[in-house]
């Protein structure tokens, strides 16, 4: 007979031979544990799990090559003759060094480790094996936690489900690696639709303008853009796509503006010719308000285009403006100790501009290597706020005549003043190939992320538009004869057939209205959970380590 002690002191006899499970089920429906057993038992059972865990680490090294040994043995012995049976056996060193034989050393000293009464007490032991590893696996620590903690849960449910069969330990692997996947899995069904930093930088600049941007422009997903394209313009559908391109056009319009220091509601005509009127008297009162000094620089600039221009020209036919600048800035240098006034600059420059509506060839080079020069010594010279000054009103110029390049470009939309993302990228490169290709002025950036987030989808001859305007179609011309079928077969009232038509018929645009949905955006475009999963592969082999050793049969007993 067996004899167990019950949790009163009492002894239990049972036949020889009974399983262990059949005792265990027994006692527990005889003697059911209180709370407080329960919580002792998981506590002790999360002990020794995470003890036998740290073991198998310890010994994992001898189970790895346990399990090859047992695999090349089996090679051998299918393709070579059988070994003797007096044969000496290879020493196993795993048999000492690994988990099994760690875990026989450490119960010489202690006692046969302890064994949960309860499931609770199993799921914390196995749980309790997952966690050691996940200590020493990279990545976030809370994330291989939570991996080892899913992993153990796993495990021990299909263990409990499949518990005395041959069947057992390879569920709980299997269990393992479902549980494992689990978080990564929640992680894409919370968010379906993870976007790279780069392109949430892109997002954010055009937020910051106020353009709505939908969930498909977000994350670049070409199905969900085609569904927002396609659905969101079927009849019944409320018109949200539209709404939104429009809403679109109008912000990315006005973000532009900005960046030239416009305040307007379009870039139409009226507002460009206005802006450029205005930009000659801003430019007249920061040159009277500005004073610096001529530096050597200046002349350094400045010299190699006029010795260019002078040796290129014919003495009796050059203009009497460069002789007459250059006059005013001899005097200055020697009369003034360099110091310009406002009055000189602002004089010197208008006289440029003016001169550079006719200029040509040498002449007109030197004239702008003359203002560019002398807007260079400004700004070295000049004092902090009057340098800011000009910074701003040169970007905004700069800003403005690229706006004037991209409104001269073909579409609907820059007749009506509307700003197209991609001719404003059009009209960076030609004008500023460089920054736009460095990204290094707001302009360039602005366009960058109009073109790549806001990039329009084709509108026929592609497989995924195709296949998705099919189905459309065909859901379009079908439903309401199978609503209307249906209803009649049911022996509906004509008004009840009519009504199941129109129902019918309202599918596609019901579905553009609820993709286009402000509910349905917000999760396609969610990114709480779009960290990065790096080490995904190697870490789940980790978590699942404890169940995989455990099949190869180079750990201890469950």
């Amino acid at each position: 007979m067996i004899e167990i002690k019950a949790p009163d002191g009492s002894v239990v006899h049972f036949p020889d031979g009974t399983d262990g499970s059949v005792i265990e089920k027994a006692m527990q429906a005889q003697f059911p544990p209180t709370g407080a057993d329960t919580l002792t038992d998981v506590a002790m059972g999360g002990a020794v799990g995470a003890a036998k865990g740290t073991l198998g680490l310890a010994g994992m090294i001898p189970d790895v090559a346990g399990l090859a040994r047992v695999g090349a043995n089996k090679l051998f012995d299918q393709f070579m003759p059988a070994r003797p049976a007096n044969a000496p056996k290879p020493p196993d060193l795993g048999e000492y060094l690994g988990s099994a034989g760690l875990q026989k050393g450490v119960e010489k000293l202690t006692g046969k480790f302890y064994e949960p009464k309860t499931t609770a007490g199993q799921y914390a032991k196995t749980i309790g094996e997952f966690l050691p590893g996940a200590a020493i696996m990279p990545g976030s620590i809370p994330a291989n936690l939570a991996m080892a903690a899913t992993s153990g849960v796993g495990a021990e449910t299909a263990g409990q489900l499949t518990k005395g069969t041959g069947a057992e330990p390879y569920a709980r692997l299997a269990g393992a690696l479902v549980g494992g996947a689990a978080p990564s899995m929640l992680k894409r069904i919370a968010t379906p639709l993870p976007i790279d930093q780069k392109r949430m930088e892109m997002i954010k600049l055009l937020e910051k303008e106020g353009i709505p941007l939908t969930a498909g422009q977000k994350t670049g997903n070409s199905a969900v853009q085609y569904g927002e394209s396609i659905l969101g313009t079927a009849p019944f559908s409320g018109g949200k796509a539209a709404a939104i391109q429009d809403a679109q056009a109008k912000a990315f319009t006005q973000g532009g503006l900005k960046r030239a220091g416009i305040i307007a509601e379009d870039a139409g005509p009226a507002t460009l010719n206005k802006t450029y009127a205005e930009f000659g008297p801003r430019f007249e009162n920061a040159a009277a308000r500005s004073n610096f000094t001529l530096d050597k620089q200046f002349a350094k600039e400045l010299l190699p285009t006029f010795e260019r221009y002078v040796k290129n020209s014919i003495p009796d036919q050059r203009p009497s403006l460069p002789d007459s600048l250059a006059r005013s800035i001899t005097d200055i240098s020697k009369n003034q100790g360099g110091s310009m006034t406002g009055a000189q600059f602002s004089s010197m420059r208008r006289d440029i501009q003016d001169a550079l509506k006719t200029a040509t060839g040498d002449y007109r080079e030197l004239l702008v290597s003359l203002r560019s020069s002398l807007d260079n010594n400004l700004m070295r010279t000049g004092s902090p706020g009057m340098v800011n000054e000009w910074k701003t009103l040169n970007k905004d110029y700069s800003n403005f005549k690229t706006i004037e390049k991209a409104m001269g470009g073909a579409g609907s939309g820059t007749a009506f003043g509307t700003l197209s993302p991609q001719q404003l990228r059009t009209a960076v490169q030609n004008s500023y190939s460089g920054a736009y290709t460095r990204g290094t002025s707001d302009m360039a950036d602005y366009a960058r992320a109009g073109a790549a987030i806001m990039q329009p989808l084709p509108n026929s001859g592609t497989a995924q538009r195709n296949l998705i305007t099919g189905i459309v179609d065909k859901t379009t011309n079908a439903a309401p004869v199978i609503g209307g079928v249906a209803a009649f077969s049911a022996g509906r009232s004509p008004e009840e057939i009519l009504a199941a038509v129109l129902a019918a018929g309202a599918i596609p645009g019901t579905a553009g209205r609820a993709i286009m949905s402000k509910p349905v955006q917000k999760y396609l475009a969610n990114q709480k959970f779009a960290g990065p999963d790096k080490d995904k592969i190697e870490r789940l082999l980790m978590a699942i380590r404890p169940e995989l050793m455990n099949v190869s049969g180079n750990r201890g007993q469950k």
